[in-house]
């Protein structure tokens, strides 16, 4: 009888792995059908320098303004042959595929800096453009090993940020310390020196924001599970203009040792949300147990609102995910779609138990979009995506819990499918 179970047992899995299988080859083959295979060509880019000599001109490659206008204009002779021998050595060692192609703007920025090794000695390391890249300008600019999330933010289309990111890389690159970046305006000038050591020892973190955020709850004694949830809220995202208010912040998390980290989020929203009605608002003497408080009433505030809009917001352009496998011999279905309309972002928070509806500004202006995931019609996650980056950075259950592993292999299913980084 045992044996006839387990061989039962056997024969289960085996059609539900042939099932899944046939499932994937059918989504594959949807996928390639819906995508056009882009266009092989080759790339020149002094043809494309050339071009953009004429201030008129607007560079189409992967930044999104025209380089003569973010380079301030016409590049000095010593600066733009040192620019247009780059780029000559770039276009004879590149990949074919015009994706591949680095932002002009970074290389323009890395050509103001005399090189610290002649760049016909320069060998390509890696495979991947990225990889190719920063080895590029490890050889050009840096003397000493630098953290890798330095590299992270040079291709940001925000052109100001892109300009601070490499004045960072270069300084630290060349021997300068951290505590002499932030007296010159590189790093927020509220960070300690404590905060500063920490933030060179940084290595496993993928951004500067991230970095900083680690390094500042262990200055302050805080634990692993708190700069998990820090990294992965705004705060992990970006630096703000107010960083000095946001450092108290951290700052009070970490003195509160037994705050369930699914809240930190949520609760900083509220503080968030309080911080633009007041200022000058402060974190001195406030308890968990009343911001909790205000957090809730705040939440049912943002319900009764959202009886009273009918908002319809603009569709972010991304793809959405449906996706049907087998398991236990019975379909299930698995969709990701994109929420629309404020009710159905307020539904969305009553039903999942977390201030999603809080998004409402940011998804008007187009900073972000909102997701619902979905088993057979049954809410599961929430997701944020910053549509600029092409980036999903929150992810979020019913009351704030972490994805359970099978929705986590859905997101990363559909990430790939829309092209999304995680």
């Amino acid at each position: 009888m045992a044996r006839k179970q387990r061989d039962q047992a056997r024969r289960d899995r085996e059609d539900e792995r042939k099932a899944l299988e046939a499932a994937e080859r059918r989504a594959a083959a949807e996928r390639a059908a819906a995508v056009p295979a882009p266009r092989t060509r080759k790339v020149s880019l002094v043809r494309d320098w050339d071009a953009l000599q004429d201030p008129e001109s607007t560079h189409r490659g992967p930044s999104t303004e025209p380089l003569s206008q973010a380079t301030g204009g016409r590049a000095t002779t010593a600066r733009s042959a040192r620019f247009r021998a780059l780029l000559e050595v770039l276009e004879r060692r590149l990949p074919k595929r015009a994706t591949d192609v680095p932002s002009l703007h970074v290389l323009w920025m890395a050509s103001a800096h005399e090189p610290v090794r002649p760049l016909d000695t320069w060998k390509p390391k890696g495979k991947a453009a990225g990889a190719r890249f920063r080895s590029l300008l490890t050889h050009l600019l840096l003397t000493y090993k630098v953290p890798t999330f330095l590299f992270a933010e040079l291709s940001s289309t925000a052109v100001q940020t892109r300009r601070a990111r490499m004045q960072l890389l270069v300084h630290l690159g060349q021997g300068g310390s951290m505590k002499q970046a932030r007296q010159r305006g590189y790093l927020p000038s509220c960070l300690t020196k404590r905060m500063c050591h920490f933030l060179g020892q940084s290595r496993a973190t993928r951004t500067l924001p991230e970095a900083i955020r680690e390094a500042q709850v262990r200055a302050f004694g805080g634990d692993r599970r708190l700069t998990k949830a820090l990294q992965g809220s705004f705060l992990g995202q970006r630096l703000l203009d107010d960083e000095p208010f946001w450092q108290t912040v951290v700052q009070w998390f970490c003195r509160q040792p037994m705050l369930d980290p699914a809240l930190v989020g949520p609760l900083l929203d509220y503080i968030a949300h309080r911080e633009e009605e007041d200022p000058a608002l402060s974190m001195g003497g406030r308890t968990p147990a009343a911001l909790m408080r205000g957090m809730e009433g705040w939440h049912a505030e943002l319900a009764q609102v959202a009886k009273l809009r009918g908002q319809i917001y603009e569709p972010s352009g991304l793809r959405g995910l449906r996706f049907e496998e087998i398991k236990k011999r019975r379909p299930q279905v698995w969709t990701v779609t994109e929420i629309l309309d404020a009710k159905t972002l307020a539904a969305e928070g009553r039903a999942m138990r977390h201030c999603v509806y809080s998004y409402g500004r940011s998804i008007e202006s187009g900073r972000c979009s909102i997701w619902s995931l979905r088993l057979d019609d049954q809410r599961r996650l929430t997701l944020e995506v910053l549509n600029q980056h092409a980036r999903i950075v929150q992810v979020r259950g019913l009351c704030n819990r972490a994805a359970e592993p099978v929705e986590e292999r859905i997101v990363r299913r559909w990430a790939g499918a829309a092209g999304l980084s995680l």
